[in-house]
């Protein structure tokens, strides 16, 4: 049986040295996703597995998965070489948009017809957590939209 990824998420090779974890936390933090340096450190010290330290991106969900670089590690040093600069800040404007119409006309908007859409088009998770910056921004957005019963 063949399975299909249906999620987006981007995976970083990372070379972090532990004094540079609280920059990169705050950098992180800048651009919506929050990784508590405590957490990068805790990560960092795990040696039983190798597991990502993981954050997502407040407006859009996007899930960024952080592996970091270990000594003898040749799949990841390999994979750091080949490295290549992206710019996401561009998958975001769609969101930017959603948020400034939220922010400038939540009290007009007719959340109903927008839930039972998002909800049509399986976009609940991202929806809510534009509810939440947008909220978060001072939108006058309801807690909790319900879908049209029509």
């Amino acid at each position: 049986m063949t399975s299909i990824r249906d999620d987006f998420d981007v995976d970083f090779v990372v070379s972090l040295r532990l004094e540079r974890i609280g920059a990169l936390s705050r950098v992180l933090e800048q651009r919506s996703i929050l990784i508590p340096a405590d957490v990068m450190l805790s990560q960092l010290e795990e040696t039983r597995g190798d597991v990502a330290i993981v954050g997502y991106h407040l407006q859009t969900g996007l899930k960024a998965e952080l592996f970091p670089l270990r000594p003898g590690d040749a799949l990841r040093e390999s994979a750091l070489a080949r490295r290549v600069r992206i710019d996401l800040s561009a998958q975001t404007k769609h969101v930017r948009d959603i948020v400034s119409i939220l922010l400038s006309r939540a009290t007009d908007l007719d959340y109903g017809y927008l839930t039972t859409w998002v909800q049509q088009l399986g976009l609940a998770v991202a929806w809510q957590l534009m509810l939440v910056e947008a909220r978060r921004l001072g939108a006058l957005v309801p807690s909790d939209p319900r879908p049209d019963q029509t």
